[in-house]
């Protein structure tokens, strides 16, 4: 059967890894499946006459929770297009809350709960060879009026088994346009080798989606992949995972393979700052790591206890310090706007943030998502969420001793004063980094392309 996966308009620098992956696990069971992501402007603007033209059986749109409105009006798009096709409803939104995604998404026939790989396989097969939809684990659908779930789908511990799903996607676009090229080495992919994390920060909604499992694919897959995205031109890859660190053992296995193999591509990841140790650090250094992120969140202990984030600020010293001492770049990720913050919290964060001295900080305005516990607290507060204009750099709430357009203003004061601002050495190196990627003509025309469209004289697609 024909399948088409829809990723809904938004930040190209992300690659649509996820439908990648449903589209790679289809085709390795017998399925056709195309990836239609529009992100770029090049396929949204043939998306319907390109879709009327593939005639999937199927089409599967993602969504989370700000785009759910974004994603029924799609799916009603392309019901007009195939008319006769099953419009099925993924991502985190439909996962958290599959009855409020579900009357929102009124297109939508089923909702996919969870990892999606193995459902939609085992949708699709039911739905070719007529066979009882309500069979299998994973779905929430209508029936008689009202919503219907099957039972849980079990969480899939065996990564290796899972293709990977660059063929799927524009690689080449997101190489040269992705969020972190140009920032650390230019050219950078993206990839991921764990799914879940045993965390139970407040703030995080995944952890649910996940169900408080982790899981992980081998060093020896992982490296296989990082040569597969070096063949293919990619000169440093950035770990996606939530966590890369999370087993150290793992990550020393890994290190030391891609030794072994003599394999020279660079790489960036997230860490935890309680997670990091100095041989750790040096294994990784060894490997070719060029940069870590950290989630600090706060440079209050207070606000670290009220996330449960599990770290302490001393621990945050510890981390950055190893970093700069090895010669690791690093960035941080801070939060404010917290039910509990006042304006002394967010001033010890700023504080931590100048000490640490990372080279990219990013400052967040909390925004309560589906999924996580501290969602509930701001429903408590009398929040009323309005999915379509979930932002982070919006307030919902004030503080004790702030109001919602004073944290704002904080917010982005936060960021102007910590924007990273390139010396003339870096823009160098960069500049000799882009002229070392040059491998074909085909690079040569990306470049003529992205400096157009720095200059205003061309589209991006």
């Amino acid at each position: 059967m024909k399948v088409a996966l829809i990723q809904p308009p938004g930040d190209d620098g992300y690659p649509p890894l996820s439908l990648g992956y449903l589209a790679a696990y289809l085709v390795s069971k017998g399925h056709e499946a195309r990836v239609f992501d529009l992100q770029l402007a090049r396929q949204r603007a043939a998306w319907q006459s390109d879709l009327a033209d593939f005639a999937p059986g199927v089409v599967g749109v993602t969504a989370m929770t700000p785009a759910i409105m974004a994603a029924s009006h799609l799916a009603n798009e392309a019901r007009r297009v195939v008319p006769d096709a099953t419009f099925v409803l993924g991502g985190y939104h439909v996962s958290y809350l599959p009855e409020d995604a579900m009357l929102r998404g009124r297109a939508f026939d089923l909702g996919v709960v969870g990892e999606g790989e193995i459902t939609l396989h085992e949708l699709v097969e039911a739905l070719e060879g007529g066979g009882d939809i309500e069979k299998v684990p994973g779905l929430v659908f209508r029936r008689e009026g009202g919503l219907a779930m099957t039972e849980p789908r079990e969480r899939i511990r065996d990564l290796d088994s899972i293709p990977w799903p660059h063929e799927h996607y524009d690689f080449d676009h997101y190489l040269w346009h992705g969020t972190y090229t140009g920032r650390w080495t230019f050219k950078c992919a993206s990839a991921i080798v764990s799914r879940g994390c045993p965390y139970r920060c407040r703030f995080c909604a995944p952890q649910r989606f996940w169900r408080k499992l982790y899981a992980c694919c081998s060093p020896e897959r992982a490296l296989e992949e990082m040569k597969w995205l070096a063949r293919h031109g990619a000169r440093c890859v950035f770990w996606r995972d939530s966590t890369f660190t999370m087993n150290k053992k793992w990550v020393l296995e890994f290190c030391e393979a891609k030794r072994r193999a003599g394999l020279k591509t660079k790489w960036i990841c997230n860490s935890r700052v309680n997670l990091l140790t100095e041989d750790l650090l040096i294994a990784m250094r060894e490997a070719g790591l060029e940069a870590l992120y950290f989630g600090v969140e706060s440079g209050s202990q207070r606000m670290l206890d009220y996330y449960n984030k599990g770290i302490t600020v001393e621990q945050v010293r510890e981390a950055f310090a190893l970093c700069h001492k090895h010669g690791v770049e690093t960035a941080a990720y801070f939060m404010v706007g917290a039910p509990s913050e006042t304006r002394a919290d967010i001033e010890a964060s700023r504080r931590l943030a100048r000490d640490i001295r990372a080279k990219y900080t990013y400052w967040f305005i909390y925004t309560p998502v589906p999924g996580s516990e501290m969602y509930d607290d701001f429903l408590e507060l009398g929040y009323k969420p309005d999915f379509e204009r979930l932002l982070f750099n919006r307030a919902t709430v004030p503080l004790a001793d702030m109001t919602i357009p004073e944290i704002e203003a904080l917010q982005r004061e936060l960021c102007a004063e910590f924007a990273h601002r390139p010396t003339k050495g870096e823009i160098w190196r960069r500049r000799v980094d882009i002229v070392r990627s040059m491998r074909s003509l085909s690079d040569a025309r990306r470049l003529g392309r992205k400096l157009a469209h720095r200059l205003g004289l061309g589209k991006r697609s």
